[in-house]
């Protein structure tokens, strides 16, 4: 399987590249932010459920994967432990 950017002949002058690029860059910014708020400990677990979340979005969105229950059940409890993890906290 290869990237929108590794398919054509120029792949840093791709506008997946740049759109890729500028998605990453977002989140070295976001770290900045968070990292004035946030103990690090609660930012390793927010950072981690969140990418979760994301990819499995995208797989779902883009590539059209299906999820099976179990990774739903996942899902939630991934989410149910931000939940706990900001009330408790």
């Amino acid at each position: 399987m290869s990237t929108l950017a590794m398919v054509t002949s120029a792949p840093f002058r791709s506008p997946s590249f740049y759109v890729g690029f500028a998605v990453y860059a977002s989140t070295a910014f976001g770290w900045l932010f968070v990292m004035k708020h946030l103990k690090l400990g609660t930012i390793g677990i927010l950072y981690s459920v969140s990418m979760i979340v994301l990819l499995t979005t995208v797989g779902v969105a883009v590539f059209g994967e299906k999820l099976s229950y179990p990774e739903i059940a996942g899902l939630l409890m991934a989410l149910a432990s931000l939940v706990l993890l900001v009330r408790f906290a």
